[in-house]
C-alpha cells in the first residue's frame, strides 16, 4: 500500500472520487462555493490522516495493522460529528487494496458529513488523530493548547508567570498554576486565588481568555516559540514588549480582599528547586547547614534543567556540601538531553542509557558533561517516589546501576518511552509519538509494560533498607505541601509544615542513608 510521496501528492489531486468504495451525496442545495469548500478540507483531511498512520506505521516502538490505524481514526471522524458509525466501515477498510482507493476512501467519507461545524477545519483532522492514540499507548497522544503552555514556560519567559482555571465566563476567574521564579511567585498569589478585578476593571463576567488577554504580554517571549506548521517549534525574533505594571484585586479564603501590583517581565522558570528560599527569592540548598548536607530537588526535565542544575552544584560544592539528597519525587520527566546531561553531572565517563528504537537498533547515550561541572566526590542519595517518571527514572537508574547514589523512597512509575513529535498539522496541539524505550546501563528493562507483574524488572527499586512508602493520601498531602513550600515568596514569614525536617518521613529515610555514606566516607 506504500507508494512514494510524489505519487500520493498526485494522487490527492487527481484521484477520482467515483473510484471511493463510500458513495457520496451531498443535498441539492449545496452550493458550487460550498462544494469546493468541503471537497478542498476533505482532500486536506486525507493528505494529514494518511501523513499520520504512515508515520505510525513506520515509527511506532511496535508494528501495528494498517487497516485497525485507518479504521480507527474514521471512526473518530463519525464520532466526532456525532454520526453512527457504518456497520460495514471495518469491511470497507480492510478491503481497500491501492494507496489511490485509500484516499477516495479517506475523501468521501469526509465529503459525506459536509459542512458540519464539528469537524470543520482542522477539527476533522483533530478528531482522527485522537481516535488512533487508544490503539497505541497512554504516552502516545495530542498534546492540547494547555500543555503546549506549560512547554513555553521553561527557561527564559516574559509575563506575570501565571495561568487560570479555563471557564465560559461563568464563575470566578481562579489561578490555577503559578510559576516558581515569576512575579506572581514573589508576589505570593497561589493556586487557588481568585481574580477579582484588574486596575479598575471589574472582570466579572470575563472568560479566562479575556482575562489573560489583559494579563499576557501580547508577544510572550522576547525570543518567541512559534510552531512551524508541523507541530515543532522554531524560534522567532520578537521585539520584547513594553508593559505597564498592572494592580491586580484578589481574593482568597479567609483573607480580606487585598490589591498586589505586577509589572510583567523577563524571568527564569525554575526546574531545580532548594529547601526554602531566601530573603532575596533565591534558593538555600542546605537542609543541615551545620553538616552541610544539601537537598536540591529537580520538578521537571525542560529545556535548561541541566544548566540550572549545574549552577546549582557549583553553588553548593563552593559552600563545602559533604552530601546531597537529588529529590526527583513528583518528576514527570521531560527531555531525553536534558535526563543524560543531568546523570552526567555525578558519573564518570561511561554509558548512561540505551534507547532502542524499532527497526534502528540501539543508540547509546554517553557522558559528555564537562568534567569542570562534575560532582564525584561526595556522597549522594536520590530520592524516588511512584510518580518519578521518565526521564527522572532514567536519572535515578544511572545512579543506582553505576552505585554512584543510594536510592530511597519508593518504587517509580516505569514509564521508559521516547516520545517524538509527528509531523501532522494540529493548530494549537502537537501529537506525540512513542518511538521507543531506553533501557538501563546496566541493560534491563526499566519500562513497565501493559502485562508486567510486581516481581518484573521495570521502574526503578529503592535500596531495601531505604524503603518507604506513602499512601496516595499522604502522598497528595505531601506533594501539596512542596508546592507551598516552592511558591512562599523569600520576604514571606508564614510558617509552612516542611519548615520541620520531620513533616517530610520519605525525605528523613534518605538523609539516615545519606548519613550513613557520610560516615564511611569520613572513615576512610
Amino acid at each position: 500500500m506504500r507508494q512514494t510521496r510524489s505519487i500520493l501528492s498526485l494522487l490527492l489531486v487527481c484521484a477520482p472520487l467515483g473510484a471511493a468504495p463510500t458513495t457520496v451525496t451531498l443535498p441539492a442545495s449545496t452550493n458550487t462555493a460550498t462544494q469546493q469548500q468541503i471537497h478542498a478540507e476533505a482532500l486536506n483531511y486525507a493528505q494529514q490522516v494518511l501523513s499520520a498512520v504512515n508515520q505510525i506505521d513506520t515509527s511506532y516502538v511496535r508494528p501495528l495493522q494498517r487497516t485497525e490505524l485507518f479504521y480507527a481514526a474514521l471512526s473518530g471522524l463519525y464520532e466526532a460529528a456525532r454520526q453512527p458509525v457504518p456497520r460495514n466501515l471495518r469491511t470497507e477498510v480492510q478491503q481497500v487494496k491501492t494507496d489511490a482507493d485509500l484516499i477516495n476512501l479517506l475523501v468521501a467519507t469526509r465529503r459525506s458529513l459536509g459542512m458540519n461545524p464539528l469537524i470543520q477545519g482542522h477539527l476533522a483532522v483533530m478528531a482522527s488523530c485522537r481516535a488512533l492514540t487508544p490503539v497505541l499507548d497512554p504516552h502516545s497522544c495530542v498534546v492540547n493548547e494547555e500543555e503546549l503552555q506549560r512547554l513555553r514556560h521553561e527557561g527564559e519567559v516574559t509575563g506575570l508567570g501565571l495561568e487560570l482555571v479555563e471557564n465560559v465566563g461563568v464563575g470566578p476567574l481562579r489561578i490555577k498554576t503559578v510559576y516558581p521564579g515569576s512575579p506572581a511567585q514573589r508576589a505570593g498569589l497561589r493556586p487557588g486565588d481568585v481574580i477579582k478585578q484588574i486596575d479598575k476593571l471589574a472582570v466579572k463576567g470575563m472568560t479566562s481568555a479575556q482575562v489573560m488577554g489583559l494579563i499576557q504580554p501580547a508577544i510572550p517571549l522576547a525570543v518567541s516559540m512559534a510552531l512551524d506548521g508541523t507541530g515543532g517549534e522554531v524560534e522567532t525574533e520578537q521585539d520584547a514588549p513594553q508593559s505597564a505594571p498592572l494592580a491586580l484585586k484578589i481574593q482568597r479564603p479567609g483573607k480580606e480582599d487585598w490589591t498586589v501590583k505586577l509589572q510583567p517581565e523577563t524571568y527564569h522558570a525554575e526546574t531545580v528547586l532548594g529547601v526554602m528560599r531566601e530573603e532575596s527569592n533565591r534558593w538555600d540548598y542546605f537542609l543541615d547547614a551545620k553538616q552541610k548536607i544539601a537537598h536540591v530537588r529537580i520538578s521537571s526535565l525542560g529545556k535548561g534543567t541541566a544548566a540550572e542544575l549545574q549552577t546549582a552544584v557549583q553553588r553548593i560544592k563552593s559552600d563545602g556540601a559533604r552530601g546531597l539528597i537529588l529529590d526527583l519525587r513528583w518528576c514527570p520527566g521531560g527531555y531525553l538531553a536534558e535526563a543524560v546531561q543531568i546523570a552526567g553531572v555525578f558519573l564518570e565517563d561511561g554509558m548512561i542509557a540505551c534507547v532502542k528504537n524499532r527497526g534502528d537498533g540501539e543508540q547509546k547515550y554517553m557522558n559528555t558533561t564537562p568534567h569542570e561541572c562534575r560532582l564525584l566526590d561526595i556522597p549522594l542519595v536520590v530520592l524516588i517516589n511512584g510518580e518519578t517518571s521518565g526521564g527522572a527514572e532514567l536519572i535515578a537508574a544511572a545512579l543506582q546501576d553505576q552505585k554512584r547514589a543510594r536510592v530511597a523512597g519508593q518504587r517509580s512509575l516505569g514509564k521508559a518511552s521516547v516520545q517524538t513529535t509527528l509531523h501532522v498539522h494540529l493548530p494549537g496541539s502537537i501529537m506525540k509519538l512513542t518511538t521507543g524505550t531506553f533501557l538501563r546501563p546496566s541493560g534491563k528493562n526499566l519500562h513497565r509494560f501493559p502485562e508486567s507483574k510486581l516481581h518484573d524488572d521495570w521502574g526503578v527499586l529503592p535500596d531495601e533498607a531505604l524503603e518507604f512508602r506513602l499512601s496516595p493520601e499522604r502522598n497528595k498531602q505531601l506533594k501539596e505541601w512542596w508546592e507551598q513550600q516552592t511558591l512562599r515568596p523569600g520576604t514571606s514569614n508564614r510558617l509552612l509544615p516542611l519548615d520541620d525536617p520531620k513533616a517530610d518521613p520519605q525525605r528523613q529515610i534518605a538523609l539516615r542513608g545519606l548519613t550513613q555514606l557520610m560516615d564511611r566516607a569520613a572513615r576512610r
